[in-house]
């Protein structure tokens, strides 16, 4: 310790200085090299985002402490290489990306109080023509690919409450209330026939009459509606063709065919209830769509190994080339001298011979102290003159007159 502590001060302050800002720099250098070789490279997770879902997106990214980089004006959102499939899968299990549409859980998000019924019957539209679309899509998707469906819902709905009263009678229902019967008999004689004539002269009348009261069955329905029904609605389906590689890996794209398109067709129909009755429309259409970067196929360029790996190899070794230069360079010369002083500065206290600074230091002290005894002798020399001029004025006089010739 002793030895060390002597070739610390062998070195002086300004050495230990530059050695002391050389030491943290390296050990800067190496906690960036350590963090840059352990951060796995970035590649895409979705691209040509909305901003809606871009921002759904990134917010379970962070919820989850998952780091991403975002590009093309938060468009396109790069994850770690190793958990792209895993947050892939997670996020389709929440219907994100959404492509813009929204569903039913934009009706969990409103509040309810206080709200118009003019923004609710809005949102329920838009709530139902989303969800159709998504449903459309997590459908089609299964089939043609992930990114290759564009679905537009469209719903006329009719909003107006209706307050309805029907009375009906029904007439074979009817049942016997009360029944009265009057019957009436009347019997004359002619006052003109002589006493002892036959009774055929007298006559007789008989009147019935019979009341039947009925009750008949009566049926009153009151019918109000509150919420809205569904008029028509019009789906319009974008479907993309059939992309590969050729024998010379250069990209193909093929239409697909009648069949398949008319298969689409009808899972579409399937899902959102179609009624021709109804009016409802529904078109299917095959076009090719705009190429982007989550589209293009992966390029091989050497033993299997994709772009993005080969930039990471690439990076690794640049930055393993720095690392032992800078060893080399840097590293070595500075503990071969350190290594080298400590040898030097236990010999010499071994020896009893101060180290350079302290030969320093010490050098400055008797400069300083024969500084002090000069001053001294110059002062007793001039008293001693001044003494002897006093006793012999003449004899210095002619001494200085002898120096003033000498030097003239």
């Amino acid at each position: 310790m002793e030895t060390l502590i002597h070739a610390l001060r062998n070195l002086g302050p300004v050495r230990l200085a530059i050695m002391g800002a050389i030491i943290l720099g390296m050990i800067g250098f190496f906690i960036f090299l350590a963090a840059r070789l352990a951060t796995p490279s970035m590649v895409l997770l979705y691209g040509d985002l909305n901003a809606d879902d871009s921002s759904r997106i990134t917010s379970q990214l962070s919820s989850q402490n998952i780091p991403f980089e975002l590009s093309q004006g938060g468009s396109q959102i790069m994850v770690p290489s190793d958990r792209v499939l895993k947050l892939r899968l997670g996020l389709a299990s929440q219907g994100l990306p959404s492509g813009g549409s929204i569903g039913y859980g934009l009706l969990d998000e409103q509040q309810s109080t206080g709200t118009p019924g003019f923004v609710q019957n809005i949102n329920l539209v838009r709530a139902l023509e989303g969800e159709l679309a998504r449903t459309i899509e997590s459908l089609l998707e299964k089939t043609v690919g992930f990114g290759k469906v564009r679905a537009e819902v469209k719903a006329d709905m009719d909003f107006d409450r209706i307050s309805t009263t029907d009375e009906k009678f029904d007439p074979d229902g009817q049942v016997v209330k009360s029944a009265q019967t009057i019957e009436e008999t009347n019997q004359t004689r002619d006052p003109n026939a002589a006493s002892g004539e036959s009774a055929a002269s007298s006559a007789a009348q008989t009147r019935t009459e019979e009341t039947v009261n009925f009750e008949v069955s009566k049926k009153i329905i009151n019918h109000v509606r509150e919420v809205g029904i569904l008029n028509r609605l019009s789906v319009m389906v974008l479907v993309d063709g059939v992309r590969g590689l050729d024998d010379n890996d250069d990209p193909t794209y093929q239409p697909r065919g009648e069949d398949e398109m008319e298969l689409l067709a009808v899972l579409v129909r399937g899902a959102i209830g179609f009624n021709a009755d109804r009016g409802d429309i529904v078109e299917v259409i095959n076009m090719e769509f705009a190429e982007v970067a989550d589209e293009e196929p992966p390029l091989e360029l050497f033993l299997g190994l994709e772009k993005n790996d080969l930039l990471r190899m690439v990076e690794v070794l640049v930055l393993g080339i720095v690392a032992i230069l800078v060893i080399l360079l840097v590293v070595r010369p500075l503990v071969s001298w350190a290594f080298e002083s400590i040898p030097s500065a236990a010999a010499l206290a071994a020896r009893g011979i101060p180290s350079e600074a302290t030969v320093e230091e010490e050098q400055s002290e008797e400069l300083i102290d024969i500084d002090r005894v000069e001053g001294r002798v110059k002062a007793s020399s001039v008293k001693k003159v001044g003494e002897i001029v006093e006793k012999h004025p003449e004899e210095a006089l002619s001494i200085m007159r002898a120096w003033m010739y000498q030097k003239g």
